[in-house]
């Protein structure tokens, strides 16, 4: 039986395909045991640290200053061994905290200049 018709009309766009992910996600793991969440909640934690490390250059220089690497976080409470956020962190590096993967000028709302010029 195919849940999306709960959702949307044949033919009409309404939700992107990542709400399906997470909806099928939710309805395979609302009836698991806390240590089978934990289990799932450590393996994305480890998924995330590693990303962060690749990709997020704030995190990776912190990670360095300390000695760690993204194996060094197995489990979720190892989040533990970074230091806390302040404002005046996020204010001071807060473009070192977006990721590598976009652009930096969507969240800094400078100007972009167009690839073609006119």
């Amino acid at each position: 039986m195919d849940v999306f018709f709960l959702f949307q009309k044949e033919g009409e766009k309404k939700y992107e395909p990542a709400f399906f992910q997470y909806f099928i996600e939710l309805d395979v793991t609302q009836h698991l045991s806390n240590s089978d969440l934990e289990f799932i909640q450590d393996i994305k934690f480890r998924k995330l640290m590693k990303y962060v490390w690749e990709y997020i250059p704030f995190y990776r220089n912190i990670m360095e200053k300390n000695g760690l690497i993204p194996d060094d976080f197995a489990r979720v409470n190892d989040v533990q061994k970074l230091p806390y956020l302040t404002k005046d962190i996020v204010r001071k590096y807060g473009d070192r905290m977006l990721s590598d993967r976009y652009m930096r000028n969507w969240s800094t709302f400078k100007p972009v200049e167009p690839l073609v010029k006119q």
